[in-house]
């Protein structure tokens, strides 16, 4: 009986410590690294962004089939305020066809349309953005959920 206890005191330990799913957002230089190892080029384009706010931006090309682009913004209300814009956008010009998964600290919008696959995650003071063409879904999931933002 004691071992068992012991067993479960230790389980939830683990799930407590293991902060429950939470993600992590990426630095600047992990998704660079990250992206450029699954094939991507990388592009920083933050000196064209005018919002003092955004501290990076990178937009990853793959083979020119795709782009992501990632920001990291000053603190996580900035990511969060920019991530509630771009789905208010995407809502506004498509209607509401996507579907909202949000966590303690994340919040993602999938839309998918007839020939477009659009995807806007945001992960503690970071935001991916992705809009491509239906025909890239499978690889974007792919790539999201191995950088941990799907």
């Amino acid at each position: 009986m004691k071992k068992s206890i012991k067993v479960l005191i230790a389980f939830v330990l683990i799930v407590l410590l293991s902060g429950c799913g939470a993600k992590k957002g990426l630095s600047k230089k992990e998704i660079n690294n990250k992206l450029f190892g699954l094939g991507f080029d990388i592009y920083d384009v933050t000196d064209k962004i005018e919002d003092k706010s955004v501290k990076t931006v990178l937009s990853a090309n793959y083979k020119g089939k795709y782009q992501i682009e990632y920001y990291a913004f000053d603190n996580e209300d900035s990511a969060e305020k920019a991530f509630k814009s771009n789905k208010n956008e995407l809502i506004k010009s498509n209607g509401d066809k996507g579907k909202t998964k949000s966590g303690s600290n994340y919040d993602r919008y999938i839309q998918q349309l007839s020939d477009k696959y659009i995807v806007v995650t945001r992960v503690d003071n970071t935001l991916v953005y992705v809009f491509s063409n239906i025909d890239y879904k499978k690889d974007i999931k792919k790539v999201l959920k191995k950088i941990n933002y799907y």
